[in-house]
């Protein structure tokens, strides 16, 4: 739950509705239908690529072209016209896949919405990720095998998950065998992307499918709840998280890891050469995935202290737009300070 913000609906409580998770599931493909899935890949990027210069123009962003319909709108037939190897759904599908990238940097950069001299970039498609709806791909022999769209016609290939995707497809699979009524069912499987994964290392290239999974979540009563109930939690710079119980997640390892990978990208930067910018990518992901994996211990660490506790509602400041409101502070404006967490204070 995500709640307390400090500008509208201060206090309010939101809960996500469905939990949305994506298996990766590696595909037997055969030589000839690989080929005819790598030359609809490269079409597809093309497409893509044909798209964000048309995005990019609407500088004053009167059409708002970032968003899908007005994309499709003002941009389909020119793809229909350019590409008509690319086919009518696909086409459509391109309009989602660049409308998605756009959105989703727009939602990294808040600053977007009200500083109207920032622009859009261009962004470049070069390993394009193939978007599949329900007209694109058809699943048969209890998903164990599928139909897939390709500008050389339809191609089968078969699924080869392994014991963590059969894990994610089980409820939905115990729900399919069972046959339960849409309407009555918690598990659905949502649309699909098409994915090359280049061998790193040694390992293999292959084909992946990666389908999203939605679950319905129970709906959630806070009728009665009581102060005991209730654990705050606050993120902070030296503290990674600091809970109302008491218990403190100090931040100084992941601190001390932030600027060693500070300093190397600023020695790689100052290189400048091509395989200096290889090794600087090399360091961006691990840095992240150094980051995601602390930060995914920690929260699990707070599910399962509030378990223990038996806590019904944790309560989370709201950090949109918290860099723009350190600043304005910093500089002296009066921008409001967070709110307090409910039910508890927070010790840094």
């Amino acid at each position: 739950m995500k709640g307390l913000n400090i500008s509208k609906g201060a206090g309010k409580l939101v809960r996500r509705k469905v939990d949305v998770r994506t298996a990766c599931i590696a595909l037997e493909v055969d030589a000839d239908a690989s080929e005819k899935m790598h030359q609809t890949r490269r079409l597809y990027g093309q497409a893509c690529d044909l798209l964000v210069p048309i995005v990019v123009s609407d500088t004053d962003r009167k059409d708002r072209l970032w968003q899908r319909y007005n994309l499709h709108k003002a941009a389909y037939p020119m793809v229909r016209t350019q590409m008509p190897d690319l086919g009518s759904q696909l086409a459509c599908n391109v309009m989602r896949s660049v409308s998605s990238m756009y959105q989703s940097w727009i939602s990294n950069h808040p600053k977007f919405s009200t500083d109207k001299k920032m622009v859009l970039p261009s962004i470049s498609f070069r390993n394009p990720v193939v978007h599949l709806d329900k007209n694109t791909i058809r699943f048969f022999n209890n998903y164990t095998e599928a139909s897939v769209y390709t500008v050389n016609g339809r191609v089968t290939v078969r699924l080869r998950p392994g014991k963590f995707q059969q894990s994610l497809l089980a409820g939905f699979m115990a729900e399919e065998l069972a046959g339960t009524s849409k309407e009555n069912r918690i598990f659905k499987l949502g649309e699909c992307n098409l994915v090359w994964k280049c061998g790193i290392k040694g390992a293999p290239s292959r084909w992946e499918l990666h389908i999203a999974i939605e679950k319905k979540l129970k709906e959630v009563s806070l009728d009665n709840l009581s102060l005991n109930q209730v654990m705050g939690v606050d993120v902070g710079e030296n503290n990674a998280a600091a809970l109302s119980t008491g218990r403190i997640f100090k931040a100084g390892k992941m601190k001390d890891d932030r600027d060693k990978y500070l300093s190397s990208r600023a020695r790689f930067q100052r290189n400048g050469s091509r395989s200096a910018r290889q090794a600087l990518r090399k360091a961006s992901g691990r840095e992240k995935r150094h980051v995601e994996q602390i930060n995914d211990e920690i929260s699990k660490s707070i599910i399962e202290d509030a378990a223990e506790r038996n806590i019904r509602l944790i309560v989370l400041e709201d950090l949109t737009d918290i860099r723009q409101a350190n600043q304005g502070r910093a500089e002296g404006s009066r921008t409001p300070a967070p709110l307090a967490l409910q039910g508890a204070s927070a010790k840094k």
